[in-house]
């Protein structure tokens, strides 16, 4: 208001009012709490008088705002805890796995050395088992534990009923931690085909196989090799080494003893002959 009347007191004509309606008018707009003409233009009092004119607002979108940016920030620091709670996650995981692969590994091969420590071996693996177990319930999709539990369920199972070593003598137990390990390779190879994952699937296809000739169930194992031909076909023309012709060799041979026993004579003995070259 002070400003207004100096400007309609200033002495040169040029700094006064045009007229009395522009005095009126500046006083409206001084009444209506928007900027005067009197004032020198600035972007920090236009700012000031949109404030005061619309108090109510202002303080609203200052309290959203502030509410915003609190917001966010919280967000971030939640995303923060969460990104380290999912590291820490990783580790623990990461950790277990590979304390249980070391018991089925390494300890479990010492182990095996021993005389009279098929007790130990069960114990081992059903331990390992019981740590994957958990892992595979939080960690769902893992190719490297979908592996570790193949190798767990076929020394499981070698344990509990293998038809080449000392076992606990318990047969349906050990076909069906055969078959899971068998499943659980199947998945792998779906997940990740790479040449040692249908490595392994063709070894537990062989395994399970030579199981169930054993165990005289020759039409579950006929169906089983005649796909672990197929996959050591496959496995070969991938490319070859000596760990890849071994297994195959072992799948031809297998296949060729199933053949024979069902009187197949002539084809096993081609199966056989297969796997002899893949030896020699």
């Amino acid at each position: 208001l002070d400003t207004i009347v100096r400007k309609a007191l200033q002495l040169a004509p040029a700094e006064r009012y045009g007229s009395a309606l522009q005095f009126a008018d500046d006083l409206g707009r001084y009444l209506r709490g928007l900027p005067v003409e009197a004032r020198p233009e600035s972007a920090r009092y236009r700012l000031a008088k949109l404030a005061r004119r619309h108090a109510a607002a202002t303080v609203a979108s200052g309290l959203f705002v502030v509410a915003l940016v609190g917001g966010v920030a919280a967000s971030l620091w939640q995303a923060h805890e969460a990104r380290v709670a999912r590291e820490r996650a990783e580790r623990h995981f990461q950790a277990v796995r590979q304390l249980s692969a070391a018991f089925l590994g390494d300890v479990y091969d010492a182990v095996a050395q021993i005389p009279g420590s098929t007790g130990a071996r069960k114990l081992l693996v059903d331990r390992s088992l019981g740590y994957l177990a958990a892992l595979e319930r939080d960690a769902q999709g893992s190719v490297e534990l979908l592996r570790d539990l193949g190798v767990a369920y076929e020394r499981l199972g070698d344990v509990q009923g293998a038809t080449m070593e000392a076992n606990l003598g318990e047969r349906e137990q050990a076909l069906a931690s055969y078959r899971r390990s068998l499943a659980l390779r199947e998945e792998l190879v779906r997940r990740a085909p790479t040449s040692a994952h249908r490595l392994e699937l063709l070894r537990m296809q062989v395994v399970l196989g030579e199981w169930l000739l054993s165990a005289d169930a020759a039409g579950e194992a006929r169906a089983l090799l005649e796909a672990a031909a197929r996959n050591a076909d496959a496995v070969l023309a991938a490319g070859v080494d000596d760990a890849q012709r071994r297994v195959a060799a072992a799948a031809y041979m297998t296949h060729g003893w199933s053949e024979w026993v069902d009187g197949r004579t002539d084809r096993g003995i081609a199966r056989i002959e297969q796997a002899l070259a893949l030896y020699e």
